[in-house]
């Protein structure tokens, strides 16, 4: 074994353990987005989820309960499919008829006898935000049988919005139960944040420091906190207070003790300033022929003459006929020719068109205009002359022309729109797909038929690609036309700037008639807001009412174009200013940040120390483990392929990992166990999925084989503890150290308690140096420094053989014990600070938990009490009543109560019972449990 590799095996061992179990997932989102967490979980995760109704949501969570700790599942369900109706607990089966509401009265009578699910996870939280809608009560219903929950949204949240409390009541009802308490929550993290933010800015000093420390514990929800008191027994000198480093460490401390910050954190997109991708936007203003504005002046005109006779006709019905004819003018006039036919009972017509539900339905606008058609224009003029189309085909076979690889994404309101261009561009010869709504739409089937390098270059997409779908392989978008409201321009725009696009930059065309609205709309409004550019915040329903307002003065109104252009700047002056407190609201939301600068620097170093599991890590990790362990186990490596091998497992391998796999009921996923003796090709690769072609079988780090290692190590405690002798070259080194000889350990931290925390510390020192000076003290380089020289050792590095003659090894070895007796104290100082979190977080918990009981038994006697009454008036109604029907109906009723009343006492018991339990097992957890290890040890000759 290569002593470089032997690091890797020492480092993976120790990357490749198991955080949690999940075994019981639901996801709930919106129904349009349910495809897309089905491919998103399989994909990132490894998890085959089911895409369930109501019904077999239900069913699988009662299979699940009969099979115990055995059962498990991924389900995705909708949203609206899952909400329960208004009156599902009252009275007799009539208002349980619905699935959904057999879910919420099972889940509502089982919830105190254990949890259903391991894991809840709610997409697009914020509509669960009301607390008196049904969507708020399915998320408090499921809320009370999950051990996990997370709340996703990407819809700002600010300080003090009562939004945000309605959420965090729903993820932590006990600590969140009033709104009184969440402000002064808000008021306890106040110095914390002034603190935090002094301390990243470099404007305190030790004195201040106290101070603030000493505010923070006077609120009497912080007082008595272990880490603050900590950190005011051994505050932090003027000079290590000017530290970058330590700046960044102890904000993070902090941060952490901020009192939300265990059930909220935010990440906004604009900070994340690595993966920002450049809006680089284009405008066509196209000037029409004159037939053309023939025809765009007379539908204006029918359209301000119907308001005139119609007033008060909502915005909507007017802007569809105008923004129709702004789209494309032939296809607006194609739609209503074929509506007129429609309209006037040609069936054989109406066929042959194949008009969908956008053709046929109409409002009486429409009606109005397709009765005066011969009016308004040509059709065969418009397509002959049809200068927009003209435009955009020259952009689009430029565009093709100089990159035949690359796609292009088209989005247009309009169905009609949509089919013209598909229609034109076909007979031109571009290849194109139309992605638009229906029955039997997969939009994903057809997304990935675009993305495919032989699939068409054009997608064409109607709204239904504004939302649930991922485009970032692209990086150009064509506007044919656009919406008024800008809410919906950055929804198409999002789903080419997303994470993972790979272009710095991404291109937006937008096309319009000059002279136009909608010209107006773009030059006075959409670029002011500077919608391009940059991403709005959550200001939907605000501009949804004031694009409606704007809609209609434009609409309603016989405006010049520039009374036009004055009101439309009105407008864009109202969003300004909206935008504007927005961000102020933004920058008032510090108390509301749980992770910030340490949290993404913390990514970053990821990335450039390459913390992450390589297929040559996984090829490692299980060579040496069934080297090791298990004779007659064989790994042939195919020459063209460093990572693709000829894998043979000994039966004894095969048995062992057949046995775990049953135990743990996972299946058999993996060829390697079967019973013949001939091997089984395999990549090393560390993708979730993996597309490959004939019998090669993948091995990623959720394979079933890696599981059983991770078992089998976990179980013997076993691990390799490597001397590691290695040379590299100065010149592959991205940060400067000088040449010579590095002695260096790399260490396991591994602390237990509420949660386990597990790293790896590195240290390191110049071997010359410390021969020179006769001491170690002083010369250890800092953890990442000594990180980032190991690990680029292990990876571009060779076996240094001669060491150990060049060498004192003896001496060097008396260095590296001396050192790491400094490690030994940061480890304990490491261990303290875990302490005192903990003992943190165990107060909280189980005050949380004493609270939860409080509230429960509370409402369940209060229910109680009703039950009670309930029976009192029916027992007098009772007595007074002569007829033998209605007094067997009071007789039933009397019982049903009591029976009620005898279940809730059941439920108060069993409630006592989890949260006793839970209580034990939080009180087992707060003795931090503690140990490290050397995991390798060795010297490094930088060249």
């Amino acid at each position: 074994v290569g002593l470089g590799e032997t690091i890797e095996a020492g480092l993976i061992w120790t990357e490749l353990r198991s955080r949690f179990d999940f075994q019981k997932v639901l996801v709930v989102c919106p129904a349009v987005l349910r495809e897309k967490w089905k491919r998103e979980l399989e994909h990132r995760f490894g998890i085959k989820a089911q895409i369930c109704s109501a019904k077999e949501t239900l069913a699988q969570v009662k299979e699940t309960k009969s099979e115990g700790e055995f059962g498990q599942f991924a389900l995705i369900s909708s949203t609206q499919g899952l909400r329960p109706p208004k009156r599902w607990r009252e009275g007799d089966e009539e208002d349980r008829k619905s699935s959904a509401a057999e879910l919420a009265f099972y889940i509502n009578t089982h919830a105190e006898e254990g949890n259903f699910f391991d894991l809840l996870i709610i997409d697009e939280a914020h509509y669960m935000r009301n607390p008196e809608t049904q969507t708020a009560e399915l998320g408090r219903l499921l809320r009370d049988v999950s051990d996990h929950v997370v709340l996703l949204s990407a819809t700002p949240i600010h300080l003090k919005n009562q939004d945000l409390y309605q959420l965090l009541n729903l993820v932590d009802e006990d600590t969140f139960n009033q709104p009184h308490v969440f402000e002064e929550m808000l008021q306890a993290n106040y110095p914390l944040v002034q603190l935090r933010e002094q301390v990243m800015s470099h404007s305190i000093t030790q004195e201040i420091l106290i101070e603030q420390i000493q505010t923070a514990l006077d609120h009497p929800m912080l007082h008595g906190n272990r880490q603050l008191g900590s950190l005011l027994k051994h505050p932090p000198s003027d000079q290590e207070l000017q530290d970058n480093r330590f700046a960044s460490q102890l904000g993070f401390k902090l941060e952490t003790m901020n009192l939300i910050s265990n059930v909220f954190t935010r990440t906004k997109k604009r900070d994340v300033h690595e993966w920002r991708v450049l809006r680089d936007p284009h405008a066509e203003m196209i000037q029409m022929h004159p037939a053309e504005e023939e025809f765009y002046d007379n539908v204006t005109s029918a359209i301000r003459k119907y308001c005139i006779l119609n007033p008060g006709v909502e915005g909507f019905l007017l802007a569809t006929p105008q923004r129709q004819i702004a789209s494309s003018m032939p296809a607006a006039l194609q739609n209503w020719q074929q509506k007129r036919k429609f309209l006037f009972g040609e069936e054989e017509l109406y066929e042959a068109f194949s008009l969908d539900d956008q053709t046929t339905k109409m409002g009486p606008l429409v009606e109005t205009i397709i009765t005066q058609l011969d009016e308004l224009g040509d059709l065969k003029s418009l397509w002959e002359i049809d200068s927009k189309f003209a435009r955009f085909e020259k952009i689009l076979r430029k565009f093709l022309k100089e990159r035949p690889h690359e796609k292009v994404v088209v989005f247009s309101y309009f169905r009609a729109t949509l089919d013209y261009l598909h229609e034109r561009l076909s007979k031109n010869e571009i290849s194109s797909i139309v992605l638009k709504g229906g029955p039997k739409l997969d939009k994903h089937a057809i997304i990935d038929h675009f993305r495919e390098p032989s699939g068409p270059s054009v997608l064409l997409s109607s709204e239904v690609g504004s939302e649930g779908v991922d485009l970032q392989f692209c990086r150009v978008l064509i506007n044919y036309d656009l919406p008024w409201n800008p809410m919906r321009v950055e929804q198409r725009i999002g789903r080419l700037d997303r994470l993972g696009q790979k272009s710095s930059k991404i291109t937006i065309w937008n096309l319009f008639y000059d002279e136009t609205i909608d010209a107006r709309i773009y030059n006075r409004l959409l670029n002011r807001l500077q919608l391009f550019e940059n991403a709005l915040g959550g200001l939907e329903p605000i501009l949804g009412e004031q694009i409606q307002r704007l809609t209609i003065e434009l609409l309603t109104q016989d405006l010049s174009p520039q009374e036009q252009e004055e009101r439309i700047e009105q407008t864009a002056q109202a969003l300004t200013n909206r935008l504007e407190e927005e961000n102020r609201l933004e920058a008032d939301a510090s108390q509301l940040t749980a992770h910030g600068d340490y949290i993404l620097q913390q990514v970053n170093t990821a990335k450039e120390m390459n913390r992450w599991v390589r297929g040559q890590d996984i090829f490692i990790y299980l060579r040496d483990f069934f080297s090791l362990h298990y004779q007659g186990c064989h790994f042939q490596q195919i020459s063209e392929n460093p990572l693709v091998f000829d894998i043979q497992l000994s039966n004894q391998a095969k048995v062992d990992c057949e046995q775990f796999l049953k135990g743990h009921r996972f299946g058999i996923m993996t060829r390697l166990l079967k019973n013949d003796s001939s091997p089984v090709r395999c990549l090393f690769d560390n993708k979730v999925t993996q597309i490959i072609g004939g019998r090669v079988e993948v091995i990623n780090q959720f394979h079933p084989l890696v599981r059983f290692v991770m078992q089998q190590i976990n179980a013997q405690k076993s691990s390799f503890y490597p001397v590691a002798s290695i040379k590299i070259q100065r010149s592959i080194l991205k940060f400067g150290l000088d040449e010579g000889i590095y002695l260096f350990a790399v260490q396991r931290w591994l602390v237990k308690g509420l949660t386990e925390t597990e790293q790896l510390h590195f240290t390191a020192v110049p071997f010359d140096l410390h021969e020179m000076t006769g001491v170690a003290s002083g010369l250890t380089l800092e953890p990442e420094a000594a990180e980032t020289l190991v690990i680029a050792a292990s990876l571009e590095g060779t076996d240094w053989l001669e060491g150990k003659i060049k060498v004192n090894v003896k001496k060097a070895a008396n260095i590296i014990f001396e050192f790491l007796g400094e490690a030994e104290m940061k480890y304990e100082q490491y261990v303290q600070d875990m302490k005192d979190q903990n003992e943190d977080r165990f107060d909280i918990q189980i005050r949380t938990l004493e609270t939860h009981l409080n509230n429960r038994i509370s409402k369940l006697e209060e229910t109680q009490l009703g039950h009670r009454t309930t029976i009192g008036s029916l027992e007098t109604e009772f007595l007074h009543e002569n007829d033998s029907k209605k007094r067997e109906t009071l007789s039933r009723k009397i019982n049903q109560r009591r029976s009620l009343i005898k279940a809730n006492e059941g439920k108060k018991n069993a409630l006592k019972n989890r949260v006793e339990r839970s209580k034990l097992e939080i009180g087992q957890k707060k003795q931090l449990q503690h140990s490290y290890d050397t995991i390798c040890i060795g010297m490094i000759h930088i060249e």
